[in-house]
């Protein structure tokens, strides 16, 4: 049986809220829910999440596994960063890229069966103005393509 879409299963860290760490297989992270990844941000910050990419299937690898969002990274409100990092890292890493297509991503490489990848976010804010009011919200999508 090979890779299927489902296998691909997003996780936080082993630190729950906190920076860094290693995989918490019992905190898979939940699709279209607010605040899943980071609560809200009041001021202007900079915020670093680490989560993971698990290939959750028993017996095959998902090959040339690739990192983008398709929904624009940088808005008025913020800027959203990705790189890749290790199993137990808990220091963000010094590069980031913010891709936005297949073309452009994040090459992963293989994940064997039951295999995870480390991946860092990281949220710059601005200041909020009168023009970017006090309220609103900034979803991003982390989309992951294979073969």
């Amino acid at each position: 049986m090979s890779v299927s879409v489902s296998d691909l299963k997003f996780y936080k860290s082993i630190s729950g809220d906190s920076e860094g760490g290693a995989i918490n297989t019992n905190a898979e992270i939940t699709d279209n829910v607010d605040n899943n990844l980071i609560p809200d941000i009041g001021s202007a910050t900079v915020k670093y999440k680490k989560i993971f990419l698990k290939n959750t299937n028993s017996n095959d690898s998902a090959n040339n596994v690739v990192l983008y969002s398709a929904v624009p990274l940088n808005t008025d409100q913020c800027t959203v960063e990705i790189a890749l990092g290790s199993s137990t890292d808990t220091q963000p890493p010094a590069s980031w890229y913010s891709p936005q297509s297949y073309d452009t991503g994040i090459n992963v490489g293989t994940l064997g069966a039951g295999d995870a990848q480390g991946i860092w976010i990281k949220i710059t804010t601005v200041p909020r103005t009168k023009s970017t009011g006090s309220g609103g919200s900034v979803d991003f999508v982390l989309s992951v393509a294979f073969t």
